[in-house]
């Protein structure tokens, strides 16, 4: 029988800590190969206010960014992959080979569909895609998971305080005069160091936005809010890099790395692609992540941890 095992929201609960906003599925059907299929739609004033993750791409029309449809892709995952103890907890550990092909809808329905391609002890590896109702192929990504102790969570201090960097010691400009198209809330950066090296800085804040609903009692920064603050940090790049970007559609291909106020490497991110809107007639300015190569977390971000966003272009069709 290969008949699907459905959950619906309340039977999700028991197999994910995330509440609120950071509940991101309403429902999902189980195959006994672990498999998964589901379909969601985020609207205006969504029941559980997950619509403060829109962005507008105009002034007319909005979408659910690429990382939060990785992160409702992995939220199937965590879910097939079965039940974890009650002192156990699934993070998300890895994505590879992500390609985002068109923008996420918001008010109409997206289907999701997840596959287990390997799993070998306590790490698994599946593949997921997010589709429109007509079943055009909107988003795919492998991703990587693993089952750790639920005591990752804890926010235990740092006892070699002497290597902290200091973010003050830079030369830091602010980015409040940018135009940003969402949420404020969810623009994780707060400044950048324009320098050789261009770094976007932010501070988590156990603010009720981004903290309330991942991990309640032990919150962490959403891993794909990492890939979120890489965003930032080239939006600010095109408008407060050495050389800034003309008005039109540009490609960047780079690398990144995020790295936490220990020095301790948080994020290494190979392969981007992150497709540049600016100064375009009717659309607002962006800056989206649509290709990703690989990309590995290596650490939590808890809150009062700084993270300083180190990004490099490999190539770059705006400045050829």
């Amino acid at each position: 029988m290969n008949e699907p095992h459905h959950y619906d929201l309340k039977k999700l609960e028991e197999y994910l800590p995330h509440r609120f906003e950071n509940m991101l599925l309403d429902g999902l059907d189980v195959y006994p190969d672990h498999s998964s299929d589901f379909e969601l739609t985020i609207s205006e004033g969504d029941a559980s206010g997950r619509d403060i993750f829109a962005e507008s791409i105009s002034p007319t029309l909005r979408c659910i960014p690429g990382p939060i449809g990785i992160e409702i892709l992995a939220l199937a995952s965590c879910v097939s992959s079965g039940k974890p103890l009650p002192t156990q907890v699934v993070l998300l550990t890895g994505i590879q080979n992500f390609v985002q092909h068109a923008p996420l809808p918001f008010g109409t329905p997206m289907v999701g569909k997840v596959h287990l391609i390997g799993f070998k002890r306590f790490i698994s590896k599946k593949a997921g895609a997010l589709y429109d109702v007509a079943g055009n192929l909107l988003l795919e990504t492998e991703l990587t998971a693993a089952l750790v102790d639920i005591d990752v969570l804890k926010n235990i201090p740092k006892q070699n305080q002497a290597c902290i960097i200091d973010p003050n010691t830079f030369s830091c400009q602010s980015v409040s005069h940018l135009s940003w198209n969402k949420n404020p809330a969810f623009v994780l950066i707060d400044k950048v160091c324009p320098g050789p090296e261009f770094i976007g800085i932010g501070t988590f804040l156990d603010s009720p936005l981004t903290a309330k609903g991942h991990f309640p009692g032990k919150p962490i920064l959403m891993g794909v809010l990492q890939l979120t603050a890489i965003e930032d940090t080239f939006f600010a790049f095109a408008f407060m890099g050495p050389k800034p970007y003309s008005p039109g559609h540009h490609r960047l291909y780079g690398n990144a790395v995020i790295k936490n106020q220990y020095g301790e490497i948080v994020c290494d991110c190979k392969g981007l692609v992150v497709q540049l809107t600016l100064g375009v007639p009717g659309l607002s300015d962006q800056a989206e992540v649509v290709q990703i190569a690989r990309l590995g977390f290596r650490q939590s971000v808890k809150p009062g941890d700084t993270f300083f966003v180190s990004i490099s272009l490999v190539d770059d069709e705006a400045h050829d």
